[in-house]
């Protein structure tokens, strides 16, 4: 039985180090591929250099997160001055309409986040990375302005408890467990294409792929398959179809050797 990544990873059978080879191989279907471990009768793992990272891939894809680099550079520059400004001017107390909208709509998106959540970690879905950390800003930014704006009032010890024993844990968890997606995700990629260098830190994770802004199934449907993809598809089936072969005229074979070696008893 054929090893799921999960397995592999882990090392439920007791071998995760027993140097077999990963096996990436395409499953017919766009943007599928099949993860295991090789097999007697599989064949050798198509040849290729194993996938770089997106600079090594094209200089389109780095020239566009360049640019989002710099464009979020400006931003954050611009910020700064206006922050600086925003100290000074704004008063100290402020009267603010609509406020239960406000809070109203806020707690509502915040429930709406971890319900979607629960729904990812309860199908185990990979959007439960993203989902956390977003689900993690919103409780911290609940925490901030729910104390700070209570300072002062009735509801100030519920705000900084609530702050301190739900929202804090909560968004420390949700920290915790999108790194930990990230980096398993990693591994489990660098396992399949026999990359040996794993990431120990989240920023060291680099993106799989080269364009980010194409479609994710571009690359994948079989009208944008490269020659070097479809030659290792035809190597894989022809490895196949040899040890078939191999293992037929070896059985074939058997019983002739077999009469070779008792017929000089016989003349003894």
């Amino acid at each position: 039985m054929r090893r799921t990544e999960t397995d592999m990873i882990e090392g439920r059978d007791g071998n995760q180090a027993d140097g077999n080879q990963a096996l990436v191989t395409a499953t017919g279907q766009p943007g599928q591929l099949r993860l295991g471990q090789l097999q007697p009768g599989d064949g050798p793992p198509p040849q290729g250099p194993p996938p770089q990272g997106p600079a090594s891939q094209g200089s389109h894809g780095g020239e566009l997160h360049r640019a989002l680099s710099s464009v979020m550079i400006v931003i954050i520059v611009g910020l700064i001055p206006w922050t600086a400004y925003l100290a000074i001017s704004l008063p100290g107390h402020f009267r603010a309409h609509d406020w239960s909208v406000a809070w109203v709509g806020f707690d509502a998106a915040l429930i709406a986040v971890l319900a979607y959540t629960a729904w990812a970690a309860w199908f185990r879905r990979q959007i439960l990375a993203p989902t956390a950390i977003i689900a993690a800003t919103m409780l911290l930014c609940d925490a901030w302005f729910d104390v700070n704006t209570s300072f002062g009032t009735g509801g100030e010890a519920v705000a900084i408890l609530t702050a301190v024993l739900c929202n804090l844990p909560l968004a420390i968890f949700f920290f915790w467990l999108a790194r930990r997606i990230m980096l398993r995700t990693a591994a489990v990629i660098a396992a399949a294409t026999g990359d040996s260098t794993l990431p120990r830190h989240v920023r060291d994770v680099r993106m799989p792929f080269a364009r980010t802004w194409s479609h994710p199934l571009a690359e994948a449907r079989p009208e944008a398959q490269s020659a070097n993809a479809q030659s290792a598809d035809a190597q894989f089936a022809d490895a196949q179809f040899a040890d078939a072969q191999s293992a037929s005229a070896q059985s074939a074979d058997a019983p002739s050797s077999e009469q070779g070696e008792a017929a000089p008893g016989s003349r003894d």
